[in-house]
């Protein structure tokens, strides 16, 4: 079975710990899986974040739902 998207919720990335920590979470995962579709969920925040070769998008639940 192929994983084709992997889904990181985090209420909130404002603190930089906490942004840290999700990010590195989400990419260690995509890694091991081979998955190149990353997301983190969050309540309202929205926008892309690069990490070596990897790009991670952060979209806003409600969008999400869309």
């Amino acid at each position: 079975m192929k994983i084709k998207q992997l889904i990181q919720v985090c209420y909130s990335l404002s603190d930089a710990d906490t942004k840290k920590r999700e990010l590195k979470a989400l990419v260690k995962v995509s890694d091991k899986l081979k998955c190149k579709d990353l997301f983190v969920i969050t309540s309202d925040e929205e926008g892309t974040e690069k990490i070596g070769l990897k790009t991670i998008k952060i979209i806003p639940f409600y969008k999400w739902l869309i």
